[in-house]
């Protein structure tokens, strides 16, 4: 497309033909075979082997020893982590204050010990909120 914007008369394909017949007739010095047969011999090995290596991935797996690596899911649930976290922190927050609300009438006291005590899991909430999220580096 950039091609013939630039020149409408331009045929990409006349261009790239004596190259590519060239690469061709380079190839065709006898080493084709060549490789070929080295590639049946890499991939008749690699099955030969298949067997043995099937066998040892199945008893890892049996004896319970796998792992996976998976670096992008243990991001995503540490930042789940932290967001549960910091819920937690709100609704404890809310209930302090609703509670401290509720008891005011009664017990004055306790209740603004209540909301007072309520900015602590709203200062927790906030300092932990400011981690890094997932997808950050």
């Amino acid at each position: 497309g950039m091609c013939t914007g630039l020149d409408p008369e331009f045929n990409l394909w006349s261009s790239i033909a004596p190259y590519a017949s060239k690469l061709v007739s380079d190839d065709d010095d006898g080493s084709t075979w060549e490789t070929i047969l080295a590639e049946a011999t890499n991939i008749g090995k690699t099955l030969i082997a298949l067997p043995a290596r099937v066998d040892r991935v199945l008893t890892t797996i049996e004896r319970g020893d796998l792992s996976v690596q998976t670096p992008l899911l243990n991001m995503r649930v540490r930042g789940v982590e932290r967001a549960v976290g910091r819920l937690a922190g709100v609704a404890a927050f809310a209930a302090m204050l609703i509670a401290g609300a509720i008891l005011y009438g009664p017990e004055p006291g306790f209740g603004r010990l209540l909301m007072g005590g309520s900015v602590l899991p709203l200062a927790w909430t906030m300092v932990a909120g400011r981690g890094r999220h997932p997808g950050q580096r």
